[in-house]
């Protein structure tokens, strides 16, 4: 009745690690999407970035075109003109410095939190080898019991089958010196 006990905890061992592997896989795969929609939503962010930033400079060109037309009508319109350029330009630069800021700041902090996600997927990846070792280890571990219980068995029935062989040729022999008893002392009658 001590034999399954040997057999049973490595398969158990490996069942748990077989669960924690598939986990870690799951927790892997979840990473990795979530890793996809960051980078998806930071290209979304850019391109709108980018959009904002061409209009403001079309919207300059064509401002541009007109106090270019509107210089003409005389030195006061040319002098609010320049003003009005002046600010423009200069909430321009302002818009373009404030969306540089925006993107390093995104770009640096995807950067960072993919750092920290390579980082986990390292940690899980080095789990999951030592997990398969583990695994390796207890499935090396159940077949070296198993070979044990069988080696142990076989010496046990080859011991038995020694112990039945000599109780068999005692009982021959037992059979065969009481035949000669026998046989004497018919003889010794007659």
């Amino acid at each position: 009745g001590s034999f399954p006990p040997l057999v049973a905890a490595p398969v158990q061992d490996r069942n748990m690690i077989m669960d924690e592997v598939y986990q870690l896989k799951k927790e892997l795969r979840v990473t990795q999407m979530e890793s996809h929609r960051m980078g998806e939503e930071v290209v979304q962010r850019l391109g709108l970035m980018d959009g904002r930033l061409a209009a403001g400079e079309a919207n300059l060109r064509s401002l541009d075109k007109r106090e270019t037309a509107n210089a003409n009508t005389g030195q006061q319109g040319n002098a609010e003109a320049e003003i009005r350029m002046r600010e423009v330009q200069g909430e321009m630069a302002r818009f373009k410095r404030a969306v540089e800021a925006e993107v390093r700041s995104v770009v640096e902090g995807l950067k960072t939190e993919l750092r920290q996600r390579e980082g986990i997927i390292q940690q899980l990846d080095a789990t999951t080898r030592g997990l398969q070792l583990q695994l390796r280890a207890a499935e090396e571990g159940r077949l070296a019991s198993e070979r044990d219980i069988k080696a142990a068995v076989e010496r046990r029935f080859d011991s038995m089958q020694e112990g039945i062989t000599k109780q068999e040729q005692q009982i021959v022999d037992r059979g065969l010196a009481l035949e000669r008893v026998l046989q004497r002392e018919a003889d010794e009658r007659a």
